[in-house]
């Protein structure tokens, strides 16, 4: 039998290859649990060490919101971000479903987290060497906003979901979409779907429409990448993606959406809405008051609810006030209104632009007052029983008085010249240095010093001469306070800006009780209002006057650097400051220039709602029990008068009413800012002024002068051609007096009438007086045109002639005249 032959070597083949196979699968699949097991135990070892908060620890701590006198929310203070609270049924649906598209498709489905979404978010981070991109549920972002510890990391990942668990066991599903909705992040410091609707569109989010809803949640992922304002292609297109999502998730239908798909953004709000705001200046006096209020160790992000005084129309024509009068000029300013009956702040605005200027000049600035200080000095003269028409004081060119510790001061009337004699209502409406001083030392400085304290001013105040024409610092705020006592009759309280604070659950932590105290009598308050009137209505504030009763006064300090118009009606007593951040001075700006014409733009729009009142007259039984005052009652002069006047000359007014005797009542003139009639002599037949021209200052005030005669060279009766700035007695420093110091009026020809005066004071400080101020301008019946300036020539202007000028016109300068010249300004 033959043997079988041997069967050839088998190649290799599909047996090992598969046995191959099941080896390789066999390992991934073992390094694949071995990795799964390894992310597990370092889940649940995160998991372990993690301290879990309980649901009501989660929630992000409400803002401390500033509500306004009407209970609308103005801005919140803690976080220094805006934020606002809705509740989930109040708004429509498709503001949720939004954002459930942009967000997280699935949040009614999933228990905190999402499988998916985290190896996808895995698999990116691996693939591209980036940190977790996507893959939180919307649970797991609120989460990660409230929790400190969660970061960006591995760790902060696995925490992430851990407390989202937690959560998801706690609260039910639109609990935390509704926690969720008020706190994710906007952009432009806006945190919230509330604040987002009135950040971009102006409007609540009870109000958004579809669109409006989708480019909101469209901004979510990357809210500053997708600014509409910024970015409107990219924010289109992510609007676009979030309404194509609602109509995956069934929110719209795809008819809906495309109304809306590739179209143009909806309208944005233009402005900003709280940053820098109107109401920033006053924001910081809340935030000044609160912990005055509850301690220094209340935690202002707490969840506090504050109530204001705020009147925000008040404030915003106080913005808009400033900003029309001053943005052309680098000049700044500042306007405080008080309600006079309770102290309530109404307005206050410390600045032009908060952007530029967060120094809050009406909180915290101390700036010099000038003349608005003679209102004290007046108030406690009439309570002392000094008829204003009775009271009869010389009023010399200069006066020397001595300074305790400190060498002589010397003080001068800003026309540089005497004005004989005149009664208290015509040292008040001219402002008349060298009369207020010598009343003031007959009252003692120091019961002026007191009046003014009494009446909300301020403590410590200074008792020395220049006290009474303002050398003293003050806020706007403060000014306002004290002006505000004689708007209430004399009953001082105090000013305040917070009515009463809460917690979110209507918790009581501090509520206003108002603290008042009668400081003046009602009747010598109405004699004081009935002195300021006249300031008003024919002295150096005519550019105050508006449809209504104002009673009020000027100010203006050395070099012009400060000016003040502080006034009142029967309701509000409302100040109004300009100047410089600086200190630099302002050349033509006074007291019844800028501010005066500010402060009657304001008030009379702020005050339109309100009726008309007017102010109680003052007994005349109580008048006729004073005795009158005369020169002779006085003590004698701490230096002698100057030498008389030059006899008056005969000069043309525009008012028509001729006076020969003397100390007239002025009568208000056809221009624009009316002034006093002339004194002693009879005057020719009024003529009109010739061409009036437009003032070069808005609306620059008068400084009435009772006598025709200027100190200049010229002799003009009119608007006729002056010689400019020439040779009158200058725009001295002798308004308003100054800090311990002399308010002298310069020697020097000014053509502003604001020339820097000497000061002679131990000390050195400088003049606070209105020195230079009050000038009219340079010549023509409004003060400016260069016919009629300010030099030696006839006119009506800052000239020689006589008048209100600098001579003997009628002009603003140094002249006998009424105007602002050298000296009473404010």
């Amino acid at each position: 039998m033959s043997a079988e032959p041997e069967a050839p070597p088998r190649a290799p083949g599909r047996g090992a290859w598969r046995r191959r196979l099941l080896l390789t699968v066999a390992v991934v699949a073992g390094l694949g649990l071995l990795a799964a097991a390894l992310v597990g135990v370092a889940f649940w070892r995160v998991h372990a060490t993690t301290v879990i908060p309980a649901a009501d620890e989660l929630a992000i701590p409400d803002p401390t919101v500033v509500l306004d006198r009407d209970g609308a929310i103005v801005q919140t203070l803690e976080p220094a971000a805006v934020r606002a609270n809705v509740d989930l049924e109040e708004l429509p649906a498709h503001v949720p479903q939004a954002v459930l598209a942009a967000e997280d498709r699935g949040f009614y489905e999933h228990q905190g987290f999402s499988t998916r979404g985290i190896v996808r978010a895995l698999w990116t981070n691996v693939t591209r060497g980036e940190r977790a991109q996507g893959g939180s549920t919307i649970t797991q972002q609120y989460v990660a906003m409230a929790v400190a510890e969660i970061d960006d990391s591995y760790a902060g990942k696995f925490r992430e979901v851990a407390v989202a668990t937690r959560l998801e066991r706690e609260l039910d599903k639109d609990a935390i979409l509704e926690m969720y909705l008020n706190a994710v992040p906007f952009g432009r410091t806006a945190y919230g779907v509330e604040a987002a609707a009135q950040t971009y569109f102006d409007v609540p989010a009870t109000e958004l429409d579809v669109e409006q809803a989708a480019v909101l949640a469209g901004m979510i992922a990357a809210p500053t990448a997708f600014d509409p304002a910024d970015n409107p292609s990219g924010a289109a297109a992510r609007r676009d993606f979030v309404l194509d999502g609602m109509v995956a998730t069934g929110a719209l239908t795809a008819d809906e959406a495309d109304r809306h798909l590739g179209t143009d953004l909806p309208e944005l709000r233009t402005a900003p809405l709280f940053a820098y705001g109107p109401e920033a200046y006053y924001l910081d006096a809340v935030r000044d008051a609160i912990p005055r209020l509850l301690g220094e160790g209340r935690d202002l992000g707490s969840g506090l609810v504050v109530h204001t005084t705020l009147d925000r129309r008040a404030q915003r024509l106080a913005h808009e006030t400033v900003a029309q009068h001053l943005e052309d000029t680098g000049h700044t300013g500042a306007v405080v209104t008080v309600e006079a009956a309770t102290g309530a702040v109404r307005a206050l605005l410390g600045g032009r632009d908060y952007a530029t200027q967060q120094f809050n000049v009406a909180l915290r600035g101390e700036r010099q007052i000038g003349s608005a200080f003679k209102t004290f000095t007046l108030a406690e003269l009439v309570a002392r029983g000094y008829d204003p028409d009775r009271t009869v004081i010389d009023a010399p060119e200069e006066l020397v008085v001595e300074q305790p510790g400190q060498d002589d001061a010397t003080v001068g009337n800003y026309s540089g010249r005497g004005h004989g004699e005149v009664d208290l209502r015509q040292a008040t409406v001219e402002s008349i240095n060298t009369a207020y001083v010598r009343l003031s030392e007959e009252l003692g400085h120091e019961s002026v010093a007191q009046r003014a304290e009494q009446l909300g001013l301020r403590e410590d105040l200074p008792a020395y001469p220049s006290l009474t024409l303002g050398s003293v610092g003050s806020s706007p705020l403060r000014l306002a306070g004290a002006y505000a006592t004689l708007a209430a009759q004399g009953v001082r309280t105090s000013p305040y800006t917070v009515e009463r604070i809460e917690t979110h659950e209507g918790e009581v932590l501090y509520e206003h009780e108002p603290d008042t105290e009668e400081v003046l009598d009602g009747n010598a308050v109405a004699v004081v209002t009935d002195v300021l009137r006249d300031v008003v209505t024919r002295g150096t504030g005519t550019a105050a006057a508006i449809d209504r009763p104002v009673a009020g006064k000027t100010g203006t300090t050395n070099r012009n650097v400060d000016a003040w118009f502080a006034g009142y009606t029967p309701r509000h007593a409302t100040v109004v400051w300009v100047g410089n951040e600086d200190n630099s001075p302002m050349p033509g700006v006074t007291g019844g220039s800028l501010p005066a014409t500010m402060w009657s733009d304001y008030m009379a729009a702020y005050t339109e709602p309100f009726e008309v009142e007017d102010f109680p007259t003052p007994d005349p039984s109580l008048l006729d029990e004073w005795e009158p005052v005369e020169e002779d009652n006085l003590p004698p002069p701490p230096a002698p008068a100057p030498a008389p006047e030059p006899a008056p000359e005969p000069e043309p007014e525009p008012a028509p009413e001729p006076e020969p005797e003397p100390e007239p009542a002025p009568a208000p003139e056809p221009e624009p800012e009316p002034e006093p009639e002339p004194e002693p002599e009879p005057e020719p037949e009024p003529e009109p002024e010739p061409e009036p021209e437009p003032e070069p200052e808005p609306e620059p005030e008068p400084e009435p002068e009772p006598e025709p005669d200027g100190n200049g060279d010229g002799d003009g009766d009119g608007g006729g051609d002056g010689d400019g700035d020439g040779d009158g007695d200058g725009g001295g420093d002798g308004g308003d007096g100054g800090d311990e110091g002399n308010a002298n009026q310069a020697d020097s020809d000014d053509p502003d009438g604001d020339s820097d005066g000497e000061v002679n004071d131990a000390t050195g400080s400088e003049t606070d007086g209105d020195a230079g101020s009050e000038t009219d301008g340079d010549g023509d019946p409004d003060g400016t045109g260069d016919p009629d300036g300010n030099g030696d020539g006839d006119g009506d202007g800052d000239g020689d002639g006589d008048g209100d000028g600098d001579g003997d016109g009628d002009g603003d300068g140094d002249g006998d005249g009424d105007g602002d010249g050298d000296g009473d300004g404010d």
